[in-house]
């Protein structure tokens, strides 16, 4: 797994697929869209409901293994699993500004139709 910093993104996805249909959860954790940005060394990262979207940068630890998956992957997206992680000692809940989502490499999760 990949320790993944939440950041607030500064770009709104202009196209959302609105299914409600697939998975938001599994066996291994929660289920992450990951999609890399077009012209960019960038990837966008979000769960079904959106609640926890964030942006990888080239820069943050473990960019060059997801970046490595996804770019595989048909459509140059891939699901993920991930969970939450804590953050110097708080609860996750307890501040947004310190969301940390790990990200498993090692496995991808099924495709969602969202």
């Amino acid at each position: 797994t990949v320790p993944v910093p939440g950041t607030r993104p500064q770009v709104q996805v202009l196209q959302i697929n609105t299914s409600r249909e697939g998975d938001a959860s599994g066996v291994l954790g929660d289920i992450f869209k990951v999609q890399i940005a077009q012209g960019a060394l960038i990837m966008m990262v979000y769960d079904k409901s959106r609640e926890r979207q964030t942006f990888i940068h080239k820069e943050m630890p473990g960019f060059k293994d997801v970046y490595g998956l996804v770019l595989r992957q048909p459509g140059q997206k891939a699901y993920l699993w991930g969970q939450d992680v804590q953050v110097d000692g708080s609860s996750v809940a307890e501040t947004l500004d310190h969301r940390w989502i790990r990200l498993n490499v090692s496995e991808l999760a099924p495709w969602q139709p969202w």
